[in-house]
Parts: C-alpha cells; sequence; structure tokens
C-alpha cells in the first residue's frame, strides 16, 4: 500500500504543480489557488512518510488532517476528500508499524536527547541554538517566534511611515529587503520551533503542548505558502521590476507649452515620474499650470507631484482625461480647473496581489491625502465604495460641490507647444473633427480655410481657445448655406439648439456663455457631447437638403421691424449686445445675460416670426 500512496502522492503533485506553473490557474481564482497549494504540503510530507525510513511522519499527519479539515469546513463531501483519506490511512499504518517497531523507546531517550542536543558542542550563539532546537519550546515559541514576530511588526510600522518620504524606487528595494529579511526569520522561527518540540516531552514537558506546536507550525507553513501564491509572489515581481527601473507602468511624458508656462503631463504616473517632473520645473520656473492628461498610476508617485504642486503653489488644469491617482495631482493646485468634457474618474487603490490588509491599508492612506485637501467625508465615501477594478466619475456638480475643482473651463485656456506646431497637422486635427469633417466633404477646401485662420492667430502668439475661435467662425459661414435649402422645421431646430448651447454655456460661466454667443466656445470641450451631437445631426441633415432649391432670404423690412419690436419690448440695449457679440465681449456677464434674454425671446414669437427671426439672424436679408 505505501507504494501506491507513494506513487498517488508523486502523480497529485506532478500535476499541481504543472498547472501552477504552466498558467492554468490564475492568481484572480484564489479559492482554486488556495487549495491547489495548500495541497502541495501533504503531498510532499506523505511521499517522505511512505520512505522504508519514515520522514516528516507526524507534520504530515498535522498536514493532511488540516486539508480534510478545509474541505468538510468549505464544500463538505467531496471526491477531493479521496486521496487525503487514503494518506490518512496510510500513515496512520505506518504510525503503527513505528509504534510497534520502537514500543516504548519510540521517543528518544533523554542521553539521546543530550547527545541531539549538543551537536557534540553545545552551541554559544544564542540564534544557532534556536535553530538546533537547543532551548526550550516555551522560550523557542513565545519568547523567540512572538518576539521576532514583533519585531518585524515595528519594521513594518516604520517603514509605512518613512518610505512614503522617499523614491518609488527606494520603495521597492525597501519591500523587497522586508520580504527577504521576513522568509529568513519566518524560517528560523519555525524550524526552532519545529526541533524543540521533538524534545519537549524528553525535557520533562508535556506531549499535548509539542504536538500544538508542530500542528501551528504546519498550519503556519501551509499560510505562509498560500499567502506566497496569492499575494506575495505578484507584489515581489512588482517591486522587482519597479526596483529596476522597469515599471510596466511605462514613465510619464512631459510637454511644455509654446509660452512655457504650463507642463502637459500624459501617460502613466510610473515610478520615477516625480524625479522626472521635479527635474522639468527646476530648469523652467515661469511653469504656473500643470496639465494633466493621465488615467493615473502610482499612488505613491502622485502624492510627491502634488507636494511640489502644493510647494510652488501649481494651478492645475484637465481638459481630457484625469483618472485614479492623476487625482491626488488635480486636487493640490491653487486652482483646479477642468472643462466640461473632461473625465474625472475616482476609486480605490490597488496594486498587484492585493491582500484585503494590504487594500485597507493602501486605501486609507489615498482617503486621507483626499480628507487633507479638504474633500467632504460623503463623497470620500463614495471613492471607498467604488472598487479597484471599477471608476466612479463625478458629475461636474458634485465636483463643484466637493470643492475637488475650484471651476469649470471653456477650455483652451493653455498654448500647446506639440499638437498644434504644424499647420499640416493642424488641418488633420480639423479634419478629424466630425462636424468640420461633414462640411468639408461637402465644400473642399472648408478645412483648409479654418485651419489657415487659426494658424493665423498661432503666428500672434494666441491660445488654443482663440485658434478654435477663428476656425469656428470660418465653418460657421458655411453654415449660411445650409440654411439657404433649411426647411422651417430645420430653422427651428438650429435656433433651439443655439439656446440650448448658451444655456449650458452659462452654466459653466459667463465667459464661456460670451465666447458661445460670438459662436467663438469649442462645444466639444466645454458643452456635453449631448449637445454636440445635436449639432452634428443638424448639419447632417441639413447637408442632405443642399439638393433643394434655396430659400428666398427674408425681407429687410419685415426682418427690421421684428427687431424693432422686440427691443421696444427687451430694451435697445439688449438686442444689440445679442446681434453684435464682438463690440461687447468686455463684458461677459452683461453679455450673456443679454443673449439669453434675447434668443428666448425669439424662441417665444409665433411661429411664422420665429423663423423670419431666425432666417434673418443667421442666414441674413434681402435688401
Amino acid at each position: 500500500m505505501n507504494k501506491f500512496v507513494g506513487y498517488m502522492n508523486i502523480v497529485l503533485l506532478t500535476v499541481t504543480l504543472i498547472a501552477l506553473v504552466v498558467g492554468s490557474i490564475q492568481f484572480e481564482q484564489r479559492e482554486l489557488l488556495v487549495g491547489m497549494v495548500m495541497m502541495l504540503v501533504p503531498l510532499a510530507l506523505t511521499m517522505f512518510a511512505m520512505e522504508p525510513q519514515p520522514r516528516c511522519l507526524h507534520a504530515a499527519i498535522i498536514a493532511n488532517a488540516v486539508v480534510i479539515g478545509s474541505i468538510v469546513w468549505g464544500a463538505g463531501a467531496s471526491p477531493a476528500l479521496v486521496p487525503f483519506l487514503i494518506n490518512m490511512a496510510a500513515l496512520v499504518r505506518v504510525w503503527i508499524r513505528v509504534k510497534d517497531q520502537q514500543g516504548e523507546q519510540y521517543r528518544p531517550d533523554s542521553t539521546e536527547v543530550a547527545a541531539e542536543l549538543m551537536y557534540e558542542d553545545p552551541a554559544e550563539n544564542y540564534f544557532v541554538r534556536h535553530w538546533r532546537g537547543q532551548l526550550t519550546l516555551p522560550v523557542s515559541y513565545w519568547v523567540n517566534n512572538w518576539g521576532a514576530t514583533a519585531l518585524l511588526w515595528g519594521l513594518l510600522v516604520a517603514a509605512n511611515k518613512f518610505l512614503p518620504e522617499v523614491s518609488l524606487r527606494m520603495q521597492s528595494s525597501a519591500v523587497l529587503a522586508l520580504h527577504g529579511l521576513i522568509l529568513i526569520v519566518g524560517a528560523w522561527c519555525a524550524v526552532g520551533v519545529w526541533r524543540s518540540s521533538k524534545f519537549h516531552a524528553a525535557r520533562g514537558g508535556a506531549r499535548v503542548w509539542a504536538g500544538a506546536a508542530q500542528f501551528l507550525v504546519v498550519l503556519g507553513a501551509i499560510g505562509t505558502v498560500s499567502n506566497f501564491f496569492l499575494y506575495n509572489l505578484p507584489q515581489i515581481q512588482e517591486h522587482w521590476l519597479i526596483a529596476r527601473d522597469r515599471d510596466p507602468l511605462g514613465h510619464i511624458e512631459t510637454q511644455l507649452t509654446r509660452d512655457r508656462r504650463g507642463l502637459v503631463l500624459s501617460g502613466n504616473l510610473g515610478a520615477g515620474s516625480a524625479d522626472k517632473i521635479r527635474a522639468v520645473l527646476d530648469q523652467e520656473p515661469d511653469v504656473e499650470t500643470l496639465v494633466l492628461e493621465t488615467p493615473g498610476g502610482r499612488v505613491g508617485e502622485a502624492a510627491l507631484i502634488a507636494r511640489l504642486v502644493r510647494e510652488r503653489k501649481l494651478k492645475t488644469y484637465v481638459e481630457g482625461r484625469c483618472e485614479s491617482a492623476c487625482t491626488v495631482i488635480l486636487i493640490a493646485g491653487v486652482d483646479r480647473a477642468v472643462t466640461a468634457s473632461a473625465v474625472i474618474g475616482f476609486h480605490r487603490a490597488s496594486f498587484p496581489g492585493m491582500s484585503a490588509s494590504l487594500d485597507k491599508a493602501m486605501t486609507d492612506d489615498l482617503i486621507e491625502q483626499y480628507r487633507a485637501a479638504g474633500l467632504p467625508e460623503d463623497f470620500l465615501a463614495q471613492v471607498r465604495d467604488t472598487r479597484a477594478d471599477d471608476m466612479w466619475y463625478p458629475t461636474r456638480e458634485e465636483l463643484l460641490g466637493a470643492h475637488a475643482i475650484d471651476r469649470v473651463s471653456s477650455g483652451g485656456e493653455i498654448n500647446r507647444a506639440s499638437k498644434y506646431d504644424n499647420k499640416a497637422y493642424l488641418e488633420f486635427e480639423y479634419a478629424g473633427d466630425p462636424i468640420m469633417g461633414l462640411i468639408n466633404d461637402h465644400f473642399a477646401g472648408a478645412v483648409k480655410a479654418a485651419a489657415a485662420a487659426a494658424w493665423q492667430e498661432r503666428e500672434q502668439g494666441a491660445s488654443d481657445a482663440a485658434m478654435w475661435a477663428a476656425a469656428r467662425k470660418v465653418i460657421l459661414g458655411y453654415y449660411q448655406k445650409l440654411l439657404r435649402t433649411a426647411d422651417e422645421p430645420s430653422i427651428r431646430s438650429y435656433l433651439q439648439i443655439r439656446l440650448d448651447q448658451l444655456r449650458a454655456a452659462r452654466q459653466v460661466s459667463d465667459e464661456a456663455c460670451a465666447l458661445q454667443a460670438g459662436s467663438s466656445l469649442d462645444i466639444s470641450e466645454a458643452l456635453s457631447a449631448e449637445l454636440y451631437e445635436r449639432e452634428l445631426t443638424w448639419v447632417r441633415a441639413s447637408l442632405g437638403r443642399m439638393d433643394q432649391a434655396p430659400s428666398r432670404p427674408p425681407n429687410a423690412s419685415e426682418f427690421n421691424g421684428l427687431m424693432l419690436r422686440l427691443e421696444e419690448r427687451l430694451g435697445s440695449d439688449v438686442v444689440a449686445m445679442a446681434r453684435n457679440p464682438a463690440a461687447h465681449a468686455g463684458s461677459p456677464q452683461q453679455l450673456c445675460a443679454a443673449s439669453l434674454r434675447f434668443y428666448e425671446a425669439v424662441r417665444a414669437l409665433p411661429q411664422s416670426e420665429r423663423v423670419l427671426a431666425a432666417r434673418g439672424l443667421f442666414q441674413g436679408v434681402a435688401e
């Protein structure tokens, strides 16, 4: 039977190792992986116990009993019990055989114990004496084992306090050293306790305590091996790459704006990002704003960058995507601005091999950084409740209400260096805009004309927003051709779109509203995607009617008479501002209010007058 059991364990052990090594069991399948790792220990120990001269017999019995108990506790009666029950039956037979052979002298007598403990000469080194089992079981277990555990916990506490102050590479190097120290100390403790327990009865101690100590050592070994494969190994692999400057997240990319007052950060916040950004800021003292375009990365790097932002009193600005660890930097700015189309996402912290305790510790640290920036508890609770594999995207109102941001920008606040440093690339960029692309498909040269207008603004040192405004006005010039063939429902639809865009821009800011009144706002950046899609749909439908006969522009006298009636109702200054926004751009609040009142009044006119007003405003009049 011993040969059968030995071969059975060899086969099972081989199959389990192949499954783990080849990778058919993934780290995410934690329950299955724990079970397979727990199988390794009793299978290996039983193989040794089946030899002609049994070794590790007690450990094999305890390990198989632990696995049987775990299976029964978790799944009840299961086919997985069969090999371990067979092992237990064989191990009991071996134990009885050994007992019969040795009788009452199965335990070594005091002379044999002394000889084995002495190893010819007693060790003077305390650590060697523990390793050999020459110390008593209470000293080995309670003093050395738990004392070493307390020391390691103290080192971990100190590391958690001081490591965040250094670079991520140094942190990873320290973590790797701690893992090595824990492995060495753990092995020293376990071997010393096991050897001491073997001689505990010979020293006059109770056999039950020796068995209990061995049971705890085996249980600890199984737990250690399971934790190693589940948690420690993925962490060690990640820290090893980081320590060697091979962070799998890559490195952050930096780009100065044309006026050198902004620094664009793009890509992942990998190890070394803070040092790279610090070096750039040291060389560029005029930088005032960090432009964030990153999906996140290492929280530790983000915290170091956030400290730089606070120390240098920098602004933070987002037009695109800022998620995960990026938000730690965003909330550090003295002025935190995002566009309406910006994507701001929060969730719990994450790291490979994340255990429940590490998850809590890292998330608590992240939450504390948010709390220090002044974010309210209800906001923090939502962040805490969002899993690391999920993302919470607060609304603009929620971000403002939590003071995660200070304002919503109308966009284009920076002067990008690389994005618009080539006129041909500018044309390519504009051609990729859905509305501009549609217009260019029907009116050849539209994008080229828009890019030329924007390029002229660039050569005068204008911002991205001013460049877009120049291009937008060129494109809107083609809208007049679309309106000539538009029917009345299309005219009313376009009027409603313009009014809704004004209302939405007002929610952003008076400045955004004033820009929209003058048709200079980048609606793709400053307003919602839904409003952009509505205009795109209107353009597409209007282009489909281009083969129809153009309608006659409204009569000038009829249109002017209607405007006079609106002046009587609203006031001549309101109508004048709404019809000539460029002349009143210096008063954005008044211009916004006047434009909204004017277009709302036009929207409230009877249908025939509403169409007359809209055609005259957007298409022009016949003299």
